[in-house]
């Protein structure tokens, strides 16, 4: 309980500062911005709350923000772009809005970004398909509309894409089937539109595919039936018509298929 005092920015010499799992309250001081020498800013689940203060940019150093599960409002500032040695940016579970800033984009060391359970609006940034490094990416359940980049395409190190519970729309890109290393595939409870692309089949290491809740039409491409990892198929609540590909009765691994309320013809054969 109480506040983090602003004389901690007086600790030049600070490598990590592990505040997390207190009852910390009121902002968090401008002041840390002057730790030259920190790494790691861990101050998850607390009751902190107010902006996140932009002289945390200048903390170049800094390679882990967390700041996971407290009451933070205002926007996502574009200074966390400055900082070039970051690989885990934690925002999950406040209250922040607005758009997310192009400036992430610019994170060429990030491998982790979590921006879920906010109140984000406004476009994906296609800047952060230049995300080289980044393995994770979830920004769902936040109010983020428009259409999915297909820059994200290019995120060949990506093996977790959630952007599910938004109001995405549009098709989904082809680009996403050059996601080699992705593992998961979230995308249900939004607004898109068009055909399940038959790219996606290329995404070999896929676990989890979770299309469910969206506005898809048209046939289920056969080609899915190259996704020999695919423990969970999930195409329900969708306009989606013709037959079930038969081919889909290869997938040995395959533990869940929930094709529901579609408008789908025929049964599963092998």
């Amino acid at each position: 309980m109480g506040h983090i005092p602003r004389q901690l920015g007086d600790l030049g010499a600070l490598n990590t500062l592990d505040l997390r799992f207190n009852k910390l309250e009121g902002h968090i001081p401008r002041q840390l911005g002057d730790l030259g020498a920190l790494n790691t800013l861990d101050l998850r689940f607390n009751k902190l709350e107010g902006h996140i203060p932009p002289e945390l940019g200048a903390v170049s150093k800094l390679r882990v923000l967390w700041l996971y599960s407290n009451k933070l409002t205002g926007h996502i500032l574009r200074q966390l772009g400055d900082l070039g040695a970051l690989n885990t940016l934690d925002l999950r579970f406040n209250k922040l809005e607005g758009p997310i800033p192009s400036e992430l984009g610019q994170l060429s060391a990030l491998k982790t970004l979590y921006l879920q359970a906010n109140q984000l609006s406004g476009h994906i940034p296609p800047e952060l398909g230049a995300l080289s490094e980044l393995q994770e990416l979830w920004i769902d359940s936040n109010k983020l509309s428009g259409p999915i980049p297909r820059e994200l395409g290019n995120l060949a190190a990506l093996q977790y894409l959630y952007l599910r519970n938004n109001e995405l729309s549009g098709h989904i890109p082809p680009e996403l089937g050059a996601l080699r290393n992705l593992r998961v595939l979230w995308l249900y409870s939004n607004k898109l539109t068009g055909h399940i692309p038959r790219q996606l089949g290329d995404l070999g290491a896929l676990k989890t595919l979770d299309l469910g809740f969206n506005k898809l039409e048209g046939p289920i491409p056969p080609e899915l039936e190259n996704l020999g990892a695919l423990t969970s198929l999930i195409l329900r609540d969708n306009p989606l018509s013709g037959h079930i590909p038969r081919q889909l009765g290869d997938l040995g691994a395959l533990k869940t298929l929930d094709l529901g309320f579609n408008k789908l013809e025929d049964e599963l054969r092998r």
